[in-house]
């Protein structure tokens, strides 16, 4: 009964990839023979195939045959030119995948995740960047199981610390510019993470993640920012765009005896901050978030 299962299962997402590609042939032409815009198309029909195509990955019941779905929905997405993928809206598969367009409109970052059953997320996406008059795609490579101290490791998109994105923040100059992503990572059956990075392009318009800016102690400047904490527990880590500060939960254990266990840290209901000044994020503890300019008295340290 298993086996038939997984035939099933096998045949449903092989079924979805053909009709995925039928409508997008479908779509090349109207009623009178003339071509219609790729990105027209992914607004509609195409789009939905695509959420159509992620959604069906949850449901099949081996993690072999869930890399084969993400596979074809891999394919099915990097079937458009590159073009398309920075331009188009998306509408639909934004509400399933992340979708990000930077603030000065000079890449669009595209991630998402797939559950394994043996308890672990993999990450995928693309970068797409607007190199002079054209539009490259880097493909980006979760590596972060291989990477024993992250936080201190400039990564390219081919060893990326994979996660999932939900805001960029532009920061640097106009000449050296830089963008700090917040993102989450489901990590394992005992722990989430919520991730700082931070992403920038070299001199041949490569991407890069990780930069010493994130300034917690005096020697203790950080290539990315990772809370670890417990699969029970939730974290916030959101962007005050009026105070230029990214404000995050602290977390503690929930006993004394618990301290470097992360599968036993949540909030504690108090906040730091990293702000943005000079070039760099430094942190502020223990803020009072109903005013976030202030800085108050380190009332950890007293206690």
């Amino acid at each position: 009964m298993q086996y038939k299962k997984s035939i099933m299962a096998n045949t449903k997402w092989k079924y979805l990839v053909l009709s995925f590609l039928i409508i997008g042939v479908s779509f090349q032409t109207n009623a009178k023979g003339k071509t219609v815009s790729n990105t027209t198309a992914i607004t509609s029909a195409k789009d939905d195939s695509l959420v159509i195509l992620y959604k069906a990955i949850s449901n099949i019941e081996t993690d072999k045959e869930r890399r084969k779905a993400n596979e074809a929905f891999t394919k099915a997405l990097i079937h458009y030119s590159h073009k398309d993928l920075f331009n188009a809206p998306f509408d639909t598969l934004r509400k399933t995948i992340s979708i990000l367009d930077a603030p000065d409109n000079s890449f669009r970052l595209i991630t998402w995740t797939v559950y394994y059953l043996k308890g672990v997320y993999d990450f995928y996406g693309f970068i797409l960047y607007k190199q002079n008059d054209s539009i490259v795609s880097y493909t980006l490579t979760d590596n972060s199981a291989k990477m024993l101290k992250p936080e201190e490791l400039t990564t390219t998109n081919a060893d990326w610390y994979g996660a999932l994105y939900y805001k960029i923040i532009k920061s640097g100059t106009t000449e050296d510019p830089y963008y700090v992503l917040l993102g989450w990572d489901g990590n394992d059956l005992f722990t989430n993470r919520k991730i700082i990075d931070a992403l920038w392009f070299d001199e041949n318009y490569l991407p890069n993640f990780g930069k010493p800016v994130f300034q917690f102690k005096n020697d203790d400047l950080r290539q990315r920012v990772i809370f670890e904490f417990a699969e029970t527990a939730s974290m916030e880590v959101r962007y005050e765009a009026k105070y230029n500060m990214i404000v995050f939960d602290h977390l503690s254990p929930d006993k004394p005896e618990k301290e470097g266990h992360r599968d036993n840290y949540g909030s504690d209901f108090s906040f730091d901050a990293l702000k943005y000044d000079d070039f760099k994020w430094t942190l502020i503890e223990d803020i009072d978030i109903r005013n976030a300019k202030t800085k108050l008295t380190n009332k950890r340290k007293n206690k």
